[in-house]
């Protein structure tokens, strides 16, 4: 699985309009939240792409965000939101 971090959330791609990506809001918390955008495969579901940002799934994408200043049983998702739908993925 690859994630494609979008710098401006509002800039087109033609996969996500084609319907192969869609385009998720990602917010993570440890010492300090942070949050990105990324455009994911459109079949994967929000659980997985929480599993793929803490590092559970295989060949996470744990690199995404930086573990440098946290321990890492303070890293969590708490709200992934689809951009296009009204899906929603929170704990």
């Amino acid at each position: 699985m690859e994630f494609i971090e979008v710098e401006d959330a509002d800039a087109e791609n033609v996969d996500v309009e084609l319907g192969t990506l869609r385009r998720v809001q990602v917010n993570v918390y440890w010492r300090h939240e942070q949050t990105k955008v990324f455009d994911v495969p459109a079949d994967m579901t929000l659980n997985e792409v929480r599993e793929s940002c803490v590092g559970l799934a295989e060949n996470s994408h744990d690199e995404n965000f930086n573990f440098a200043d946290s321990e890492l049983h303070e890293f969590e998702c708490w709200l992934i939101s689809d951009m296009n739908t009204d899906e929603e993925w929170w704990i």
